[in-house]
Formats: structure tokens, C-alpha cells, sequence
């Protein structure tokens, strides 16, 4: 990993960052994970998350997903609604190459904390992507989830290609890149 970068984000979420979102969407806020919080998205995760992560070959029970996401500390963060709800697990980290890879999933409630997640990313996105070690950044998605890859381009990532049965598993995925 790279250091400075993971020093730098990590400022970005003392204990708690608030990222006030527009209109009448309630505001999200961005915590460091616990495991409790991890647990919550994870029992709770929408049906084409739990499907993207196992064509990735990432831990599908709920213990081996949440040391994962903790694996990536610092930069791994949850997003809570207002009421205090975890409802979105993301993170980022550097894979062979310099190249970063970016991912999360989410619950029902995932519309309540977009706008914050949204800012939060943007701006982390900025980060990473001034530091000249990182060469590119990028994002495996289910083809099935439209909506998400809205939100990805929207973020200024590219659907560079598609991976008809991605390693095999079965399932097409879409490459997105921001570079």
C-alpha cells in the first residue's frame, strides 16, 4: 500500500466525517468500520451485491467478508444513515501494478447515503488519482447492476470492458476505470 496515500485518507475520517447532502435527503455520515457495522450491511445486503462479490471470488460468509473489508484499513469506511443505520461498506486498495481498486456494497437503505458516499468518493477519488504513484483506478461491477454503473459514470469512470463470464464464474462483469 501506499503510504502516504493511506496517511492522507485516513485524515479525511476522524471519527466521524459529515458530508451534508443537498434538498431533502437526510445527511449520511462516514465512519471507520467496526465489525458490528460490517455485520449489519452484510446480513442486511442487497441481493445483486452478495451476487457481484461472489463472481469476484471474495468471502461470501459473513465473517470472512468482514475481516476482508477490515483487511483494508484505513481505507475502509461505513456509511450510517441519519437515524444511525449502517446501510453502505466500501473501500479502496492498491493491487499489483500501482493500479487501485475501488468497491462496496450495500443495503435497502443505499438511496439515504448516496449523495454523501457520493461526495466522500469524489473527493477520495481526487486524492488518489494526484498522487503519481497510483497509474489508474478501477471498479469490477455485475453487468446486471445498471443503476450503479449510472453512479459510476456519473463519478467520471469509463466502462473501459466487458468480461462476458469473468474468470469463469459464470457471471458478466464491466470494467470501470477512472485514469
Amino acid at each position: 500500500m501506499m503510504p502516504a496515500i493511506a496517511a492522507a485518507l485516513a485524515e479525511q475520517v476522524p471519527s466521524v466525517l459529515e458530508i451534508p447532502s443537498r434538498r431533502v435527503i437526510p445527511r449520511s455520515r462516514i465512519f471507520a468500520p467496526t465489525l458490528g457495522a460490517l455485520l449489519h450491511v452484510v446480513d442486511r445486503m442487497r441481493p445483486l451485491d452478495r451476487r457481484e462479490i461472489a463472481g469476484l471470488g471474495h468471502p461470501t460468509d459473513p465473517a470472512g467478508l468482514c475481516a476482508f473489508m477490515l483487511a483494508l484499513e484505513p481505507l475502509c469506511w461505513i456509511a450510517v444513515t441519519r437515524d444511525g443505520e449502517p446501510a453502505y461498506a466500501f473501500g479502496i486498495r492498491c493491487d499489483l501494478h500501482d493500479a487501485w481498486s475501488i468497491g462496496g456494497f450495500a443495503t435497502a437503505r443505499w438511496p439515504e447515503v448516496l449523495i454523501g458516499v457520493t461526495g466522500f468518493v469524489g473527493r477520495m477519488l481526487r486524492l488518489v488519482r494526484s498522487d503519481r504513484t497510483g497509474r489508474i483506478v478501477e471498479c469490477l461491477s455485475l453487468a446486471a447492476k445498471t443503476d450503479d454503473h449510472r453512479w459510476l459514470r456519473a463519478l467520471g469512470a469509463e466502462e473501459v470492458v466487458t468480461c462476458p463470464n469473468f474468470e469463469g464464474r459464470g457471471e458478466a462483469y464491466k470494467l470501470f476505470a477512472w485514469r
